[in-house]
């Protein structure tokens, strides 16, 4: 996202990093891509949840990977069968997975917890990347 590592830009509250997903994914669109998934972690799902909510975006499935429920607010009603898979960690400060779960089942989500992952899957990250691969495969 802008005003990350060497990004260029500088953060906009949520604004402006909605607007780089938007582009992003009308740029993978057009350029003749029929099947666009999106995958957000942390910031980046509650970023993507504000697109996702939207009916027209370019994406054809989408990942929220520890989404920071006790950070930011994620509006869930919208979100109803938008989101394929949440995934988080069952020692996540940010991701507590208990309401998370209410969350998945309101919206038609799969969760899958880690056990044992904090926030950053710190040395869990193998079980993310088969979970992720997993999830890849039966979509693709």
């Amino acid at each position: 996202f802008r005003g990350v590592g060497s990004s260029t830009g500088s953060y906009s509250e949520g604004v402006g990093e909605k607007e780089d997903i938007w582009a992003a994914g009308n740029y993978l669109k057009t350029s003749g891509l029929r099947e666009i998934f999106f995958a957000g972690y942390s910031f980046g799902a509650w970023v993507g949840a504000g697109v996702i909510a939207q009916p027209d975006h370019p994406f054809c499935s989408s990942v929220f990977v520890a989404p920071p429920i006790d950070y930011f607010e994620f509006d869930w009603p919208p979100l109803k069968n938008k989101i394929d898979l949440m995934i988080c960690g069952d020692a996540d400060s940010f991701c507590p997975w208990e309401p998370l779960k209410d969350a998945s089942k309101k919206i038609n989500a799969l969760l899958e917890v880690i056990g044992g992952a904090d926030h950053f899957f710190m040395g869990k990250e193998k079980k993310l990347v088969i979970l992720l691969r997993d999830y890849l495969a039966k979509k693709t």
